[in-house]
């Protein structure tokens, strides 16, 4: 089989830039919660022996994270951990979405995913421009032309789906982050009106009460 996402890192494998990452974002749209950012380094050796091994066809099914099941989302993310040479993830809350603005706030998470891995040497950004002391690229719809944007995008929404789940709607239970995952889904905006804001809720987006 063939991977058709890695024409980006190999190209900049072969000029001998070996510590490339992407980074994408989860929760931007998003009326509760934090968004979240991650970005993931493939080793280029660890890749081949992975393409090599007629065993392991996860590595085929990395594609966009809203293009895939909830079950095939979740067990990437465990493949990905394991088997990615980096990774990073980074969340950042919404009273820091509401002081500085999400698009301010998601331009840091990017950085901040970015930085966090060790002796990176090039980014590659899904749709966002953003600034780093080395290369970046960003590139639109890269979380389907981009094997390491790709795996940042799962990681991500796993991570944040799951904290939404998990945490917050054991603390709040009567807005469904269960299900909603803190979009403003139309069962989710009736609750803000039955029930008024959470301490999660982004207050600058000036929801309707």
């Amino acid at each position: 089989m063939f991977l058709n996402n890695i024409s980006y890192e190999k190209s900049l494998w072969e000029k001998g830039l070996l510590v490339v990452a992407g980074a994408d974002e989860v929760g931007r749209g998003a009326i509760a919660g934090p968004i979240v950012t991650a970005a993931v380094s493939w080793n280029f050796q660890k890749l081949n022996k992975i393409l090599e091994d007629q065993n392991i066809t996860e590595i085929y099914k990395i594609n966009d994270s809203k293009k895939l099941t909830e079950k095939n989302r979740i067990l990437l993310s465990e493949f990905i951990i394991k088997n990615a040479n980096q990774f990073s993830i980074v969340e950042i809350d919404n009273n820091e979405i509401d002081t500085y603005g999400v698009g301010e706030i998601n331009k840091k998470a990017l950085q901040d995913a970015c930085q966090n891995i060790k002796n990176i040497e090039y980014a590659l950004i899904d749709y966002f421009k953003i600034s780093l002391k080395i290369p970046v690229l960003s590139i639109t719809k890269g979380d389907q032309k981009s094997l390491s944007i790709a795996s940042a995008s799962i990681i991500a929404k796993v991570y944040r789906d799951n904290l939404m789940k998990e945490k917050y709607h054991k603390l709040y239970p009567k807005y469904g982050f269960d299900k909603n995952v803190g979009y403003g889904t139309m069962a989710h905006m009736q609750a803000i009106k039955t029930f008024g804001l959470t301490p999660i809720h982004r207050k600058s987006y000036n929801l309707v009460l």
